[in-house]
């Protein structure tokens, strides 16, 4: 077991709310939400019902991960994934 997950059975307000999934994002995804969120996990819940919730367009998204690894956004998502979404990135 690693160190936080010990942590977390000590600290139960460590541990993710119950029926709950994380969402992290990364650049301007960030902007006025934060950097990681919890959400309500439902069955039947997807990435497009994530971006939905969090007032993101799919167009902004770039790369969709869960778990760290990529997936389609009409994956159905489990309770306790982790999605993560990261925007276009430009420059050169």
């Amino acid at each position: 077991m690693n160190a936080l997950a010990l942590a977390a059975r000590r600290h139960p307000k460590l541990r993710p709310p119950r029926n709950s999934m994380e969402v992290k994002l990364f650049a301007s995804l960030r902007e006025n939400r934060g950097k990681t969120m919890h959400i309500n996990w439902h069955d039947g819940i997807d990435g497009r019902t994530v971006m939905e919730r969090l007032g993101i367009e799919p167009s902004a998204v770039s790369i969709y991960l869960i778990n760290g690894k990529n997936s389609p956004v009409d994956t159905a998502l489990a309770e306790n994934d982790v999605v993560s979404l990261f925007p276009p990135v430009g420059g050169g």
